[in-house]
């Protein structure tokens, strides 16, 4: 069975994780996803897992499938140079990590 046709059994919640070479993981978007006509809960446990992509390619793939308004080529452009230098903050409503950017830091 492909990953897909199994992804569309159950609701899921896809997150792209951006994971540093020292091995910090910071959230940098997620939603709920739900497939139309679909049960409330997944079948079985190991049909309820977490998905990691195998080669940088794959997770472009994969990222641009459930997140298509994300661009992540603007994103490593812009974001990720301050997620490195440690400037972001944790939105505990929107679950993800965000970059803090020069007109918030006014705010703090």
């Amino acid at each position: 069975m492909n990953r897909v046709r199994l992804l569309y059994r159950a609701p899921i919640s896809a997150s792209y994780i951006y994971i540093t070479e020292h091995g910090e993981a910071y959230r940098v978007t997620s939603r709920e996803f739900v497939p139309p006509n679909t049960s409330a809960y997944g079948l079985t446990d190991s049909r309820n897992t977490t998905h990691g992509s195998d080669s940088p390619a794959s997770a472009s793939r994969e990222i641009a499938f459930f997140f298509p308004e994300f661009n992540e080529q603007l994103w490593y452009q812009q974001e990720e140079p301050r997620l490195r230098c440690g400037q972001m903050y944790y939105n505990a409503e929107k679950r993800v990590h965000c970059v803090i950017r020069d007109e918030e830091t006014d705010l703090t």
